[in-house]
């Protein structure tokens, strides 16, 4: 199950994500909605909360991602390129995370236990954890967005770009081109990644803020409250009055969407290295 955010509109009760072709420099003004910029200080003209139970188990489900990205650290060279450079909910994508998995299963545990021998690519597929009403949330976008981080880390230390970068129509042509095409069979994401890649084309810098700082902390909060608030124009025009989103998975969404953005910012097929065995 993914659960990013829920939406009360002002005029209507659906969410329609504004394709990334037709954002302009000017997309600040979408309709009847207005952005304006707010300092970090401030208060945003949109607050965000946390869904109760899910946040609660979502939250836990970060930790245990990350925890286990930090011990397993980066999976191997040909593991990685095809979790963060292949087409996102295909076998070979999956079996690759679930290869990583089952390769640093002594890192791999916490609060959540791994089921007997599990159908392979049972942990790079959706690898659910059940709520107290009945729904299940998938871990595997967690540990998909935790290596992401790792990667921003570890080949992008210096990475920065800006509205500028992300508007400029050679760079947003490079990354539609890539990602209609890694994205072509992404089903059960699919919103959500584009979403994520609209808030980070509209709000580059507040992203990699976000992303350096602590899970959980006020100024990790504080960022994603700037980047749903900057992200109106995504709604195409619909006047949102109250946004609800699990942090953690929008964490997770906007470190990949924020590597593909660097990805096409710096002009590459990929921020691993060509010789990286």
């Amino acid at each position: 199950m993914l659960r990013i955010f829920s939406l009360v509109l002002a005029s209507s009760i659906s969410m329609v994500t504004l394709p990334l072709s037709a954002q302009s420099d000017n997309a600040a003004a979408a309709g009847d909605i207005v952005v304006e910029g707010t300092t970090v200080d401030g208060d945003p003209p949109i607050k965000t909360e946390d869904d109760g139970v899910f946040g609660t188990v979502s939250r836990q489900l970060a930790s245990e991602a990350d925890r286990f990205s930090r011990c397993a650290d980066m999976p191997r060279p040909s593991l990685l390129r095809r979790i963060v450079d292949g087409h996102p909910e295909t076998g070979e994508t999956r079996k690759a995370l679930d290869q990583h998995i089952m390769r640093n299963q002594g890192c791999y545990g916490g609060m959540f236990l791994m089921p007997p021998y599990p159908d392979p690519p049972y942990y790079g597929k959706c690898n659910p954890h059940p709520l107290p009403d009945g729904r299940s949330i998938c871990r595997s976008h967690y540990d998909r967005g935790a290596i992401y981080e790792q990667v921003l880390r570890k080949y992008a230390a210096d990475l920065t770009f800006d509205r500028s970068a992300t508007f400029d129509p050679a760079v947003r042509a490079e990354f539609m081109a890539r990602e209609e095409e890694r994205n072509q069979f992404r089903r059960e994401s699919a919103d959500y990644f584009w979403f994520a890649a609209c808030a980070v084309q509209l709000s580059p810098e507040y992203a990699l803020q976000m992303l350096d700082e602590e899970p959980g902390s006020e100024r990790e909060v504080r960022y994603q409250s700037l980047m749903i608030s900057e992200a109106l124009p995504c709604f195409e025009g619909r006047k949102v009055t109250d946004v609800t989103v699990d942090r953690s998975q929008f964490r997770a969404f906007v470190a990949e969407a924020a590597y593909s953005w660097a990805v096409a910012v710096r002009r590459v097929d990929s921020l691993l290295p060509a010789d990286l065995d």
